[in-house]
């Protein structure tokens, strides 16, 4: 049987890693947003 500690613990590392998930699909669409303009830039000069 798990300790209440390990427990807390395994809680602890899904919470992060749901978190994660979450805001990777933001950060993605943040990400391509920034390096759109960059590359015309880089094109075009």
């Amino acid at each position: 049987m798990a300790t209440a500690e390990e427990v807390a613990k395994a809680a602890e590392r899904r919470d992060v890693r749901d978190r994660w998930l979450l805001s990777a699909p933001a950060l993605l669409v943040i990400f391509l947003a920034a390096t759109g303009p960059l590359l015309i830039v880089l094109v075009y000069s």
